[in-house]
């Protein structure tokens, strides 16, 4: 059939995250009727094994569902493929159908497609699998001038605080939300300085001397937040502006939140906390990703990344000092991908300037599951490589069509000649 149209195949099915499952029982079929032995895990990893394989072929096959996700409309236009009003799937679509196309060519080839990486890369975690191939090949780098060998680590964190409440001492009632706000991918685009919905209006709330009735907002954890919405009292005459859309409310006896949740989230830095010059690339960054209120409970939802570990550590104690009286909790961390060049690197490389002579090696502040799969095989020798994808995690994802056949043709060279 051919990638693109693999592609179209797999987007027609929805696989959210958490929500994959027609995707999963698709992919293992497609893996049987090829000749495949197949495998699959608790945390529905699925590895499927044909011959006697050299290299490891590695996508997740869920995405991160924004706008009218998982209903994809695709859209081909100035040599790009998007969708209308939703994500597009192309992280890491495009990877998986490479991949399937791979399972139509060759007899000797490994494939491991994982469960649940938007969310936390649950699925490489929590492998039970074991990869025979001394030799991964991700395919869910979104620049086709780069051989990653290299990535961030990850932090994520709650921060719980307990509410009380008053009676408003301001004179107006009001509704803001945000609009027109862009999002991204709180890694690879957190360098571009894109604004936050949360930590703006929170400002704006600030500025105004605000007293907050209700405040949310946020979509996912690795995506910068397009959305965010209060209720709020105010002495200040307010009208909507470009990005704040205001509305003024009847009164109802609104109780106000006693806690100054303004000023902790306002004051809290979101974005680049460092930048590495070595690498030419963000070090640390954190993303203020999500913020939700359920009665007498306000919870932050944040998610860090490094390339050092104890870097790492030194933003969730700076972010229990910022919110001190209140629960701040460490749910999950992961270890960054040292970047080290070796044999298979260079061999990727090398593949990979036949049809692009500028790629060069590389190191991603983002998780890539190479990562996690080396800590549970040290052994593996890894190496990350995609078509040029733009925007992911937002509604303006788009890919280059031109790039998908670049990091086929690669592909297809490695598993033929690399031995």
């Amino acid at each position: 059939m051919g990638v693109l149209e693999n592609f179209k195949q797999i987007a027609a099915i929805p696989h959210c995250s958490f929500d994959a499952v027609k995707l999963k029982d698709f992919l293992i079929n497609y893996a049987k009727s090829k000749g495949f032995e197949v495998l699959v895990d608790k945390a529905e990893n699925i590895l499927c094994k044909k011959g006697n394989p050299n290299i490891c072929l590695q996508s997740h096959y869920d995405m991160v569902c924004v706008g009218d996700a998982p209903n994809i409309n695709i859209i081909e236009s100035d040599g790009f493929i998007k969708a209308n009003n939703s994500t597009l799937g192309a992280d890491n679509g495009i990877g998986i159908a490479i991949m399937m196309e791979a399972m139509n060519e060759f007899s000797d080839l490994e494939c491991l497609f994982t469960a649940n990486e938007e969310v936390g890369l649950i699925g490489a975690n929590n492998l039970e699998l074991k990869i025979s191939s001394k030799h991964l090949l991700n395919l869910d780098s979104e620049c086709v001038d780069r051989v990653i060998i290299g990535c961030a680590a990850s932090l994520m964190m709650n921060v719980n605080i307990k509410l009380n409440y008053k009676n408003p001492s301001k004179k107006y009632l009001y509704e803001a939300h945000t609009k027109g706000y862009k999002g991204g991918h709180s890694g690879i685009d957190i360098i571009k300085n894109i604004p936050s919905a949360i930590s703006d209006l929170a400002l704006f709330l600030y500025k105004n001397d605000a007293e907050l009735v209700s405040f949310s907002g946020g979509e996912r954890t690795n995506s910068i937040s397009v959305n965010a919405k209060a209720i709020f009292y105010s002495d200040t005459e307010l009208k909507s502006s470009e990005n704040i859309e205001i509305t003024k409310l009847e009164s109802k006896g609104e109780k106000v939140i006693q806690e100054d949740i303004l000023s902790l989230i306002a004051s809290y830095k979101h974005g680049v906390w460092s930048y590495s010059r070595d690498l030419n690339i963000v070090k640390t960054s954190v993303n203020l990703a999500i913020i939700s209120q359920n009665n007498d409970e306000l919870k932050l939802k944040l998610f860090a990344r490094s390339d050092n570990s104890a870097d790492l550590d030194e933003v969730f104690y700076k972010t229990k000092a910022h919110f001190n009286n209140y629960e701040a909790k460490l749910l999950a961390k992961d270890e960054p991908w040292e970047p080290v060049p070796n044999d298979f690197t260079y061999a990727v490389l090398n593949s990979l300037q036949k049809y692009n002579p500028k790629a060069s090696m590389s190191s991603i502040h983002a998780g890539l599951e190479c990562g996690v799969l080396k800590t549970k095989q040290n052994e593996l020798l890894c190496a990350s490589i995609g078509p040029n994808i733009l925007s992911p995690h937002s509604i303006y994802e788009r890919c280059e069509i031109s790039t998908i056949d670049i990091i086929k043709n690669t592909t297809f060279d490695l598993i033929k000649n690399y031995k």
